[in-house]
């Protein structure tokens, strides 16, 4: 790339404007430590376990007649053993009830979306142990109310989700499995019951049935899952608080994108010569920038959107797959002769790994995001174990792109040392300089790569696909700050390598792998400035 304005600032200059960078940076950081609330939060509530009511559509825990499951007391649990008359040993009038949040609360729309877990809990039987390859069915029911009495009146509620799920049981029991066990719980993996992409209702109603054919045990659904007694429901959703603040970042920073985006679209334009691949790269990324900073989430306080979730990912990868290859572009154009220079297919089998990095980053969440557009209980890896599958492939996706980047780093420094240079000791002391300052920008590209990468795997828990219960504790720090660096390196990027008039030494290595100075850009180069004085004068 030929006649940047990395190439003619001073020294002076280039110091103030990173100092600069890094001053905004901590202040990002700053935000997000002592601002910025907790990103997510958990709802844990345990249900009700109420007895059915075919006359109403809706059972409500305030008003529905409840029963206690005691696997010690036969009278008062499930019997999965033979047919019963009692219509409460009978596990299909048996209903879990919740309603989300507790009662005198309400959602809000800046809680963005909300992800419902169900904890089983199995007390140790031996009769009714939890088969390994147990294979919970779920009949789901979830509705929505605005009403403020609605705990109390079932027919203020409006249908979401009705359908029927199967989730595998994945229990241990820590105790030997002997009688003086018996009683002791299960840990259960947490089931995932639903995905809501926003939240524009007050009240949110959950019903869970475990239906069984206790005429044909054999063939019956739910006879391997031990005895339920109780279901703990985990509803994970995002902080207003951070949505309040993140929003308000996001809208800021693309406004402020606007002004770089622009100038750098300019100074391409009124360019002499066409623009390079390292030029149209760098705006391809302040253009993903911009496009990932629109403050989209406030569709979400306004309307309905449950495709919001779907929109985010997909501007998320989007700007993955940019990033990714402005890097690859970025650091190897420095190193290639004036014959394989600004040729895109050059980058073939690079950019082959970028996008198999970027279908493993978003490509199945999208996939699982349309899905439940329709429906919400519908998720594509029913096993946990699956699901850290993809997830552990994920990450593999990502530290391989990092320790390519790395590579691709050090093997061009390595060959930069093997290299005669056929110029004066100017040009030599002013191409130095330069890799000086291509080294400085390059190893701030490499630590924004990790902390991508690193953002990407703690972004699960923003949505609360980790463990629920746990929450770090610098997660707004993190997700803020590494934000507000994406945006200062594509600023700084922007800035350092729009085209320049200033007169610069121009350098490319020629066919015997020599670093030469291109003297007819130079001349160009010289014209240039001057016809630019001549005009001002």
């Amino acid at each position: 790339m030929a006649g940047a304005v990395i190439e003619t600032l001073s020294t002076k200059k280039l110091v103030a404007m990173v100092l600069g960078l890094v001053v905004l940076e901590i202040g990002f950081v700053i935000l997000g430590g002592i601002v910025a609330p907790n990103p997510t939060m958990s709802i844990v509530l345990t249900a009700t376990t109420c007895i059915n009511n075919k006359s109403q559509d809706w059972i409500l825990p305030e008003t529905c007649e409840q029963m206690e499951l005691d696997p010690k007391n036969h009278q008062e649990t499930i019997s999965h053993q033979g047919p019963d008359d009692n219509p409460k040993h009978d596990p299909n009038n048996v209903v879990f009830a919740v309603v989300v949040p507790k009662k005198d609360l309400e959602m809000s729309r800046w809680f963005q979306y909300m992800l419902t877990l169900a904890i089983f809990r199995i007390p140790y039987n031996i009769q009714h142990e939890v088969a390994p390859d147990a294979m919970a069915t779920l009949d789901i029911r979830l509705a929505y109310s605005n009403d403020y009495n609605s705990y109390k009146s079932p027919k203020s509620w409006q249908s979401v989700v009705n359908s029927t799920q199967e989730r595998p049981l994945e229990c241990v029991f820590e105790h030997p499995k002997t009688y003086e066990y018996t009683g002791f719980e299960y840990n259960c993996d947490p089931l995932f019951i639903s995905q809501l992409g926003s939240l524009p209702h007050k009240h949110y109603l959950i019903n869970i049935r475990l239906p069984v054919n206790k005429a044909h045990p054999k063939i019956s659904p739910n006879m391997k899952i031990g005895q339920v007694t109780e279901i703990d429901f985990v509803a994970v959703t995002q902080t207003g608080g951070f949505t309040y603040l993140w929003v308000c970042i996001k809208a800021t920073l693309c406004v402020v994108m606007i002004f770089p985006c622009l100038w750098y679209w300019r100074k391409l334009s009124t360019s002499d010569q066409p623009a390079t691949l390292t030029e149209k790269a760098i705006f391809a990324l302040g253009l993903g920038m911009l496009f990932l900073n629109g403050p989209f989430e406030l569709v979400t306080i306004f309307t309905d959107a449950s495709w919001m979730l779907m929109i985010t990912d997909l501007r998320q990868g989007l700007f993955y797959a940019l990033l990714c290859t402005f890097w690859v572009i970025y650091i190897n154009e420095h190193f290639k002769n004036k014959a394989k220079k600004n040729k895109l297919s050059v980058y073939k089998w690079q950019l082959a790994v970028i996008i198999l990095t970027c279908f493993a980053f978003t490509g199945l969440k999208l996939a699982e995001r349309g899905s439940q557009l329709s429906h919400p209980a519908s998720i594509l890896w029913q096993s946990p174990k699956g699901a850290l599958t993809i997830f552990v492939c994920q990450c593999i996706a990502g530290v391989l792109f990092f320790l390519h980047l790395c590579f691709l780093v050090i093997r061009g420094l390595y060959l930069q040392r093997f290299r005669q240079f056929t110029s004066s000791v100017r040009a030599t002391t002013d191409f130095k300089s330069f890799v000086n300052r291509y080294l400085m920008l390059t190893l701030l590209s490499i630590g924004t790569s990790g902390m991508t990468v690193a953002y990407f795997i703690f972004g699960l828990q923003l949505e609360g696909w980790l463990v629920p219960e746990i929450t770090l504790p610098t997660s707004s720090v993190f997700y803020i700050g590494v934000y507000g660096l994406w945006n200062l390196y594509a600023l700084l990027v922007l800035l350092l390598y729009a085209p320049s008039n200033k007169v610069s030494n121009v350098f490319y290595i020629d066919d015997t792998n020599n670093l030469t100075l291109d003297s007819d850009e130079v001349s160009i180069k010289k014209n240039r400035f001057l016809q630019t004085v001549n005009k001002e004068t």
